[in-house]
């Protein structure tokens, strides 16, 4: 059973994000029940009881809105076309709220001389075209690319944030302006 501050500090978090889109999977539900419904699902994915007092609590139950928050390894031990790309820009896009689509996605790899190439990550995306180039190692995201991303996603008012990196994981979320802000104010950090 979770102790009172717990939920206290899990209502403050319900109550602090449902106004910036988050855990829309519970509307219709008051914040008491979202709250102790998160904290179950927090116990079942992180095998542990939330603990308010870590500096990865909130982050944490963010997380658990996956149609809000992309978290994956950097190092992801991708290898050239084999289609790790397209499964980003769809994680990307699921977190996007209707801001990024793209269609026909193609990765393919494009060898240079003495054995050399690049990556090269193609998509449709409202009507134009668009080619992407990551850099780096082979197995490492260049995530760099959300730059580009969000030039294309800037009449939409949202913008692919980073949250500044801890480890080597990226979480990621689309953001307006204002939410970016009320986020800071709370404490986060963003690249």
């Amino acid at each position: 059973m979770m102790n009172e501050t717990t939920l206290n500090w899990l209502l403050d978090v319900v109550r602090y994000y449902r106004p910036l889109e988050f855990f829309r999977d519970y509307e219709g539900r008051s914040d008491r029940e979202t709250a102790l419904a998160l904290a179950d699902l927090y116990q079942r994915a992180w095998d542990a009881p939330i603990e308010p007092e870590s500096e990865m609590a909130e982050l944490e139950v963010l997380a658990l809105d996956d149609s809000r928050i992309w978290w994956e390894d950097t190092e992801a031990g991708w290898t050239h076309g084999d289609g790790t790309w397209e499964w980003v820009l769809a994680g990307w896009e699921r977190i996007a709220r209707g801001a990024f689509r793209p269609r026909q996605i193609e990765e393919r790899w494009i060898a240079g001389s003495s054995g050399t190439g690049s990556t090269v990550v193609r998509f449709e995306l409202g009507g134009q075209w668009v080619e992407l180039r990551p850099q780096g190692e082979t197995g490492l995201l260049d995530l760099k690319i959300l730059y580009h991303l969000n030039v294309h996603m800037k009449a939409s008012g949202l913008r692919f944030e980073m949250v500044e990196p801890f480890d080597e994981t990226a979480y990621l979320m689309a953001l307006r302006p204002e939410e970016k802000q009320k986020m800071e104010a709370r404490g986060w950090r963003f690249l």
